[in-house]
Order: C-alpha cells, then sequence, then structure tokens
C-alpha cells in the first residue's frame, strides 16, 4: 500500500464577529478535573509505570489512572503529594514530614509503606519532598533542606551542616544535577555537590529543568531567563521563538516528548512545544482548551503523549497523533458548530452555523465571510469555484474574495458534481427544491429547479445509472429518476425503511468505494442493480458492527481506505483482499469538545508521509 499521510483538520468553535482574529493548529487535548477523579484541585507531579498507569500527587493523595477509571489513595495525614517517582512495582510519594512508596497487593490494593517512620526525629520540621530520583541503586527524595536515601534496606540523610540547600533535584545522561536555592547549579555524586555554574551564568535565575542535548549536553530552562545550552562545560543562551513570552511566562517544567518536541510548563501561559531548533510549534494554554495555565508538573509518556499536571486538573496532550485542531481563542465569542470545511490553495474555508470564515494557513488569520452570516452547511470547491450552501441563498466566493448570492437559489443544504443521462450536471439540494447546474463557458451556472419536488434533503448521491439517492432531513430517503433533460422527475420513491425492524426515521446514504451504501441504527444496506431491491451490507456490517448510523464516508487514496464517521467516533478502514480491515479509531470524546449530531465531519488531506499499512 501507498504511503498517505492524513491530516484530520477538527475545527472547534471560538471566534468573535470582527474582522481578522488569530487562530492556531494544536494538538488535542483530553481535560480532566475534580468530577473525573474525585481528587483535589492542584496536581504536582506526574509519572508513569512499567504497565503504563499513571500516577499523579495531588493535594489530597497519589490518584492512580488506568485508562479507565481512576483511585485515589491517601497518604498518613492526609497531606499533600508533591512527588511521585515509579521504580519497578514501587510508587515512591513525597509529601509533608513523610515519604514512601505504595506497592499494589495480590488482592489488587495499594498498600503504603513509609519510610521516614523511622527516622522521624531526623526529618527538619515542615520539610516537604519536592523531587524523588534514582542514582544507581538508591532513591533520593529531596527536600529545600536536603536529601534523604533509600538503598532498599535502609534510609540515610544529608548532614545539615554541609549548608546546602537544594531546590531541585533532576537526571540527564544517567546522572543527578541540582539548583541551590539562591546559589548555583551544581553535580550530585550521591554524597557530595559539585559547582558546575554560578547562579550569574544564566541570568542570575535558577535552573528549573534540564533535558539531553546531545551525547553529554544539556538544555537549562531558566525561571525568568529562557533557555540556555550547557556542554563541555560552557553554557549559551538558546534562541527560540518563544524567547519573549519565557521571560514573562515563569519556566516551571520541561520535558522531551519522543525524541523531537520540547515541552515546556510555565507558571502563567500553560504549555509550549518547541522544536530541537527553537521554532514553536505549538502553545497550548487556557485560551484553547487547557484545563488551567499554571504548569506544576509534566511527563512525556510511553506513547510519546504529554501529560501535564495543574494548579487545577490534569491535561493529557496528544502529541503522538498527526491530528491537529484548529481552535481560536476561547476569550473570543463563539463562531458557532463547524458543518463543513474546504481547504483551496493556503485557505480553508468553514461553514457554520453562525457564519461562513476564511483561515489563511501562512498567517494563521481567520475572518468572517461578509453576507454570510447564520447556517451554512457546506462549503466546497467544484473546478474553480467556491460554493457556500447558506440558509438564506446558494453563495459563491468570487477570485477577488467578495461574496456573491446565486439568484433564484434560495438556501442550499448539499451539492454534487455527477453524470446523468449523458449530462455532466450539479445537483443541489435544499429545505425544498431539487436544482440542476450546468456549464456555460467552463462555469457552472444554474441552470432551473426540478419541478414537482418539494422535501428537506439533508445529503445526496447518485448512482452509476444515473439515480438520485437523497437523504430526507428527518424521515427515510428518496430514489428519484429524472427525465431526458432533467426538468422533470420520471420515476419518484419515498422509502422509510431500509427492510429491518426500522420503521421510520432518518437513514443517511454516501458512496463507498463507487457503491451507494445507506446506514442507520440497524447498520449498513447497499441497493442491488440486479435485483432491484435494498439488501444488508454484509461486508461492512461484519466488519464495523459496533459502527451504526454513521452519517458520512469519505474515500481516501483512490478508495484504498476509508474514513467512517458517525456522532460518536471516527473510523479508518482499508480495502484489502476483499475485505475491510481497521487501521484506527478515533472517540469524539477525544476532542474535548462537543459535535453536532449527525453532522460532524472530517477533512482529509492526502500528502506522502506516513505508511499506514
Amino acid at each position: 500500500m501507498k504511503s498517505v499521510l492524513l491530516k484530520i483538520l477538527l475545527i472547534l468553535s471560538f471566534l468573535p464577529f470582527s474582522q481578522v482574529w488569530g487562530a492556531d493548529f494544536i494538538p488535542a487535548i483530553t481535560n480532566y478535573t475534580v468530577k473525573d477523579y474525585e481528587g483535589g484541585h492542584q496536581n504536582w507531579a506526574c509519572a508513569q509505570g512499567d504497565d503504563g498507569v499513571m500516577y499523579f500527587g495531588n493535594n489530597n493523595g497519589l490518584l492512580v489512572y488506568d485508562g479507565f477509571s481512576w483511585e485515589l489513595h491517601r497518604v498518613p495525614g492526609g497531606y499533600i503529594v508533591r512527588s511521585v517517582f515509579v521504580d519497578g512495582d514501587r510508587v515512591y510519594i513525597g509529601s509533608f514530614e513523610e515519604f514512601g512508596y505504595f506497592i499494589r497487593k495480590t488482592d489488587g490494593q495499594m498498600q503504603y509503606h513509609s519510610l521516614s517512620a523511622g527516622i522521624k526525629d531526623k526529618i527538619s520540621s515542615n520539610d516537604e519532598i519536592w523531587h524523588i530520583i534514582r542514582l544507581g541503586e538508591k532513591i533520593y527524595f529531596q527536600s529545600f533542606t536536603g536529601w534523604y536515601s533509600y538503598d532498599g534496606k535502609a534510609v540515610s540523610y544529608m548532614d545539615r551542616k554541609s549548608g546546602f540547600r537544594p531546590l531541585y533535584f533532576y537526571t540527564c545522561h544517567e546522572k543527578v544535577y541540582a539548583q541551590m536555592i539562591n546559589g548555583g547549579f551544581y553535580e550530585f555524586d550521591g554524597q557530595r555537590f559539585h559547582l558546575l555554574l554560578e547562579r550569574t551564568a544564566v541570568g542570575n535565575d535558577n535552573v528549573v529543568a534540564i533535558l539531553p542535548y546531545g551525547n553529554s549536553g544539556m538544555v537549562l530552562l531558566t525561571v525568568d531567563s529562557g533557555l540556555f545550552v550547557y556542554e563541555h562545560g560552557t553554557v549559551s543562551a538558546l534562541r527560540t521563538d518563544i524567547d519573549a513570552q519565557l521571560r514573562w511566562a515563569k519556566g516551571n517544567r520541561a520535558v522531551m516528548v519522543g525524541d523531537s518536541i520540547l515541552a515546556i510548563g510555565t507558571i502563567l501561559d500553560g504549555i509550549y512545544g518547541v522544536d530541537k531548533k527553537g521554532h514553536l510549534l505549538w502553545h497550548l494554554n487556557r485560551d484553547n482548551q487547557l484545563n488551567n495555565n499554571s504548569v506544576m508538573g509534566l511527563f512525556g509518556d510511553r506513547e510519546n503523549n504529554l501529560w501535564a499536571a495543574l494548579d487545577d486538573g490534569i491535561s493529557f496532550v496528544h502529541t503522538n497523533t498527526s491530528i491537529t485542531l484548529l481552535t481560536p481563542s476561547v476569550r473570543d465569542l463563539s463562531i458557532g458548530m463547524v458543518y463543513g470545511v474546504e481547504r483551496v490553495g493556503e485557505k480553508i474555508y468553514l461553514a457554520t452555523n453562525q457564519g461562513a470564515y476564511e483561515y489563511n494557513r501562512r498567517t494563521s488569520e481567520i475572518h468572517l465571510l461578509p453576507h454570510t452570516s447564520g447556517q451554512n452547511w457546506y462549503v466546497k470547491q467544484i473546478d474553480s469555484q467556491i460554493f457556500i450552501g447558506n440558509d438564506m441563498s446558494t453563495m459563491l466566493v468570487e477570485q477577488n474574495g467578495s461574496i456573491q448570492s446565486v439568484p433564484g437559489a434560495l438556501n442550499s443544504t448539499c451539492i454534487v458534481e455527477v453524470s446523468i443521462n449523458g449530462q455532466e450536471v450539479l445537483v443541489e439540494a435544499s429545505y425544498a427544491e431539487l436544482r440542476i447546474w450546468k456549464k456555460q463557458a467552463g462555469i457552472w451556472k444554474l441552470s432551473h429547479n426540478v419541478q414537482d419536488f418539494y422535501a428537506p434533503i439533508k445529503s445526496l448521491e447518485v448512482d452509476g445509472t444515473g439515480t438520485i439517492w437523497a437523504s430526507h432531513m428527518y424521515n427515510g430517503l428518496y430514489r428519484i429518476k429524472l427525465d431526458d433533460d432533467l426538468h422533470r422527475i420520471k420515476d419518484l420513491e419515498h422509502i422509510h425503511t431500509l427492510g429491518g425492524k426500522q420503521k421510520s426515521g432518518k437513514i443517511h446514504v454516501m458512496k463507498i468505494r463507487g457503491r451507494i451504501v445507506f446506514s442507520n441504527t440497524e447498520g449498513y444496506f447497499m441497493y442491488d442493480d440486479i435485483e432491484r431491491k435494498i439488501k444488508p451490507y454484509d461486508l461492512l456490517n461484519t466488519s464495523v458492527p459496533f459502527l451504526t448510523d454513521a452519517h458520512t464516508a469519505v474515500d481516501v487514496h483512490n478508495n484504498e481506505m476509508l474514513w467512517l464517521i458517525n456522532s460518536h467516533e471516527y473510523v479508518l478502514l482499508a480495502y484489502q483482499e476483499g475485505k475491510f480491515v481497521i487501521k484506527r479509531r478515533i472517540p469524539v470524546e477525544m476532542f474535548n469538545s462537543p459535535c453536532i449530531e449527525g453532522n460532524n465531519k472530517i477533512y482529509v488531506e492526502p500528502v506522502g508521509g506516513i505508511n499506514l499499512s
């Protein structure tokens, strides 16, 4: 199978009615709140076990999430869990004057073992454990007054007389480093600290996170002074597209996601994703769906996705996917629900229930097209013309950007280019009329309305015999045969049922691999040209028995692949050796934004790049 990159543009809905606004494509975000995990609002740290289970330090204890359900486990005293570290089957935690580990017993229950209980007289008053790391065979628990270590048998602690007060512990290149409170940047050998950089080398600032840079270097994130590179004993500023933003947003955490994304968490402005050259890839904050702007912890999981422990809630960023979302700022007013998407060069047109919009991919600017306010059902390019199906009229986007209403077309719900009775035409449906367009001097012009047809049509397809199959907005579908000149109806049948138990209701019509396919809550059906009747489409029913009532099918890459969509899920199928094979399932819930029942759409942009075989 040939390579194909499938970029799905799911458009979220927040824009004002003014002139031009900014909008960017970002990774999808799944947010979790106290209603989901039933713990405290604040989360401080994240970690992952070898089995993929996620652990979070929370105001009310340790949160555990296996991808399906949440658990909350409290620590002695009911204190905040500030730090989490997973080593094998043990989940180490740090809290207020307390540290130890959880382990899951054979009965599935989590059991806590305190390590600090045996040295209570050695723990400084009001001490909290902020970071936990492993060095060699020991686990180290760092507080602002020093450190404690555990070798699997006994707990040791730092001599407070040394005068060192660590602000952060972190690991890189299998070594441990530390930032001192009001001090410099050190390497830690398990017993002693060795100065690497004076504080003045990084803008008289604190290093709050470090990441690998090449084979031996490190990227250093500071609170107010941005990023630095430390390599071969020297330090230099790392210039990025977000230097100005980092100077005020206050850097707090950083992780590598996979081998290409540097994710930087801030206190004031959410998360920035940059590549290795410092170019901004995306920015997530409350304006575009992140739960909260204050990032207390970050973790890149084994699937190369990103978890963020936030001052209010937890966010999961889907970085390991080709899916991005266009998300205008929530500070602006809503553009409403999106019904249609079409890309034309650098522009993406959006049809929504509040207007039609033009998005420029190069400038990231978006604006409302004039005269398109209200419900818009679709935007579609046919040859060189761009059609908009508006509640009041069919509209055309002219080359100069102006919008022209088509005389005689009061509204429009869908339009398709087809061949009927040997004539290449456009068939357009609306709330009542069926219209025919024909070409004049290479330009599509409205020709006429089909006589004696009045019904609200949501979508339509035309088969190889020229028969029009039109889905009624509410009840069944029509089989329509036109006369030779396409002005009148030669044969009309209103089909209320597909042969199953459902006697009425919506019936969706779509084209799959060149064949007309119908769907409802009972499954998939097709029209048998030989027997002249509708029959179950067994091949598709057995392939996706879970995906009923699909309303849209999008063929991809010369019919080798197919997207099927219902109100709850997007499913990618490949047609191989005479059968459909599931390649991917994407639940609507992934996008943290509501979809319109029966109207969620995708735009599939085929470009070489990702092998889906």
